[in-house]
């Protein structure tokens, strides 16, 4: 085996790895896992799927992204919601709180829907005092001078986002994180996700 493997750059032993520790990871059901010549093989006790080569090197990682998020902007409005506590103070004191609440290590603990109510608040009190130099002096004063573009752009995008929707929703998505919109190109969020939103509202008007 060791032998074998010698004919093999590092690269792709790397990458052999990380495929094997991913297919224990996530396999579920599925028993055995070959590849052919011209097929990707997946079987269980009672079916074989076939999945071409084809199929997977024409995967678009971001766009099942935007498939995904899209198909989470229509899951049904939670009529409970309620805004949270922690949402008292003057303008200035909530800027400075909801950073601290991000910076804080255990922040990533909380849950998705937990992060994204933060996330909104702040783009929403951003959004109404203008987007100020001043308020991004303050982020990057609590959060650091290069998490502060994150935070800014990722507040942006979940307020942009749930303000169409409705912050009602928030609480109810299985897919969209703060990752996500962070790191959709500015494209698929406003020229896809965004029209979404809209399209949805209005049909449920």
């Amino acid at each position: 085996m060791t032998v074998i493997m010698e004919t093999f750059s590092e690269k792709f032993k790397g990458q052999l790895k990380a495929l094997l520790q991913l297919w224990l990871k996530e396999k579920g059901e599925y028993e055995e896992f070959h590849i052919t010549p011209k097929n990707l093989l997946l079987s269980d006790a009672e079916r074989i799927i076939s999945i071409d080569f084809k199929t997977i090197l024409d995967y678009d990682e971001q766009s099942e992204i935007v498939h995904r998020c899209k198909i989470d902007l229509h899951h049904l409005t939670n009529y409970e919601y309620q805004r949270p506590n922690y949402l008292g103070g003057n303008e200035e004191e909530l800027l400075r709180k909801l950073t601290r609440m991000i910076r804080q290590t255990t922040f990533r603990q909380k849950s998705v829907h937990e992060r994204l109510e933060v996330y909104y608040y702040l783009g929403e009190l951003l959004s109404l005092r203008g987007w100020k130099k001043k308020d991004y002096g303050i982020l990057q004063e609590q959060v650091g001078q290069r998490f502060a573009k994150d935070v800014k752009k990722t507040s942006r995008r979940v307020y942009e986002l749930f303000a169409i929707r409705g912050v009602q929703c928030l609480t109810k998505v299985a897919y969209i994180c703060p990752t996500s919109l962070t790191k959709m190109s500015e494209g698929d969020f406003y020229d896809e996700l965004l029209p979404e939103a809209r399209r949805i509202m209005r049909e449920t008007l």
